[in-house]
């Protein structure tokens, strides 16, 4: 999806797709058998306490959602009552969807973004499974 504005855009619900050992390697090490990465049907899941989480199904991300394809699902224009699900269109993993990345910076140069607030979307499991122990979750 591409598009570009007549005026600055700052986006304030930016995302990026962090490498796996983004949120093992500074682990202190009591926490470190807490959450894993396993190997489920050939697949590479995230684990909490030994307990496989779907929350988000591919956490290696190399594949993804294309940008906008969910755009027609948020905006109601559903009239099959089709599942989010099936409004994916997925693409392999770019680099302009990694973290400081010079295709990244292009891409939102070319959309007119001047500013944004960037999120770790693997950050988003760990709220779920991790809510009773705040101070995990705050590392």
């Amino acid at each position: 999806m591409s598009s570009k504005s007549p005026f600055p855009l700052f986006d304030c619900d930016n995302h990026i797709y962090e490498p796996p050992e983004a949120l093992l390697r500074h682990l202190p090490e009591k926490y470190k058998k807490i959450m894993t990465y396993v190997e489920v049907d050939g697949r590479t899941k995230l684990a909490f306490y030994g307990e496989v989480s779907e929350y988000i199904p591919n956490p290696t991300f190399e594949v993804v959602a294309a940008p906008g394809c969910h755009a027609e699902f948020y905006r109601g224009n559903n009239p099959e009552g089709k599942p989010f699900r099936e409004f994916n269109v997925v693409e392999k993993g770019k680099a302009e969807y990694q973290y400081k990345t010079p295709e990244r910076v292009q891409m939102m140069e070319e959309h007119g973004i001047v500013g944004a607030l960037v999120f770790p979307s693997l950050a988003n499991v760990i709220e779920g499974h991790m809510d009773h122990a705040p101070d995990f979750a705050t590392l």
